[in-house]
């Protein structure tokens, strides 16, 4: 590994990835288990969304069902039993 990968492993893990590590542990401390669980759902639809934002790409029928399927799984997780 050379020199510029190190650097850029170094700022991967302090950055986007240390950070998104830190927000869900304090998130598990101090919120409700149950309910950051069911948002953690949400993420890759929100990847997905920016990914196809960025790149200026349409939503398909198929990324479409997804995100129905994603909204409705979670919502279902929230409903008291």
């Amino acid at each position: 590994i050379t020199g510029r990968d190190w650097l850029l492993l170094a700022v991967m893990g302090l950055g986007p990835l240390g950070g998104a590590f830190f927000l869900w542990d304090k998130a598990l401390k101090l919120g409700d288990a149950r309910q950051i669980g069911i948002l953690s759902y949400l993420t890759p639809l929100g990847s997905t969304a920016l990914l196809m934002l960025v790149g200026g790409r349409a939503w398909s029928w198929s990324v479409a069902l997804a995100a129905v399927m994603i909204i409705g799984a979670a919502a279902l997780g929230t409903r008291a039993k």
